[in-house]
């Protein structure tokens, strides 16, 4: 297990800063753009319904167990055969592919989400790099699902009515919206994964300075 990034849960605090930092500047900027908020009839016992899901399925669930599959035993096993530069993209783009499965949506869709599954699955890969530990991506996987794809504020290119708020946006671009998708592989996620990946980089080219020094 600790072969594949996956030993005792250790988070270093620059991950769980970037962990809330990249969903609500995500958030912030998306909110900026004009929409309509809603406030769904929703009871609060349906609301702690929601937000309790929200957080073991979308959050700890999908979080914990993708990062563990993905980049913990998969990427290690391409690292092992391949190299790191293909353990790193290749697991990534296959990341993407399998977002597409059951879903019917056009070919613009499906572009986007091979863009920013590719991206996410990136910069995801590169965290467990830095950090040593695939429980950090998880963290930042984790806080992205319950913030930004959790049902407690939906922001879209459509009204959701199965959520606590919903902010649907005004502007018909695919590239804001997501298309069929959602928000998720919108340009302005897509540019926090990138500002992310430079960010990663950026320690890790620096800590291989300092090993050098």
């Amino acid at each position: 297990m600790n072969e594949c990034f996956i030993g005792k849960p250790r988070i270093k605090i620059t991950w769980l800063i970037i962990a809330i930092t990249l969903p609500v500047t995500v958030t912030a900027i998306l909110l900026c753009f004009p929409g309509k908020l809603i406030k769904n009839d929703i009871n609060t016992f349906q609301s702690a319904s929601i937000i309790v899901r929200t957080i073991f399925s979308a959050g700890l669930g999908a979080g914990i167990v993708e990062e563990m599959v993905f980049r913990g035993m998969i990427m290690r096993a391409f690292d092992k055969r391949f190299g790191k530069m293909t353990a790193i993209i290749l697991p990534s783009f296959i990341f993407g592919l399998i977002h597409l499965i059951g879903i019917k949506m056009d070919i613009i869709s499906i572009v986007l989400l091979l863009i920013a599954g590719t991206s996410v699955g990136i910069m995801f890969s590169l965290i467990v790099y830095e950090s040593g530990s695939v429980w950090c991506s998880a963290i930042v996987h984790g806080i992205w699902n319950v913030i930004i794809i959790g049902r407690i504020l939906n922001i879209s290119g459509v009204y959701h009515d199965k959520a606590i708020y919903s902010y649907k946006l005004v502007s018909e671009s695919v590239i804001l919206t997501g298309g069929e998708v959602g928000i998720e592989s919108s340009i302005v996620p897509v540019l926090g994964y990138i500002v992310v990946i430079a960010f990663t980089l950026f320690l890790m080219k620096r800590k291989v300075e300092n090993c050098n020094n």
